[in-house]
């Protein structure tokens, strides 16, 4: 089974520390599925002045390993 992590950073414009966001997706997601997941992270999660930081927000494959995935 593959999963995608959705890691996204999110800053202040007020200065306050950056809160980093996990989130984990099933299957591979291309690369307009990651950026629109990670819009939506950002609009379930901060308050206005937020936005994301690019250079430390990505996806990354995760292959798991299930009770499904193995032979009886």
């Amino acid at each position: 089974m593959m999963l995608t992590e959705i890691f996204v950073v999110i800053c202040t414009t007020t200065g306050t520390p950056c809160i980093n966001y996990v989130d984990v997706a099933p299957g591979v997601l291309s690369a307009s599925a990651c950026e629109h997941a990670m819009q939506e992270i950002v609009r379930d999660h901060v308050a206005a002045g937020a936005v994301i930081y690019r250079e430390g927000s990505f996806c990354t494959l995760m292959p798991v390993n299930t009770q499904n995935d193995r032979e009886s």
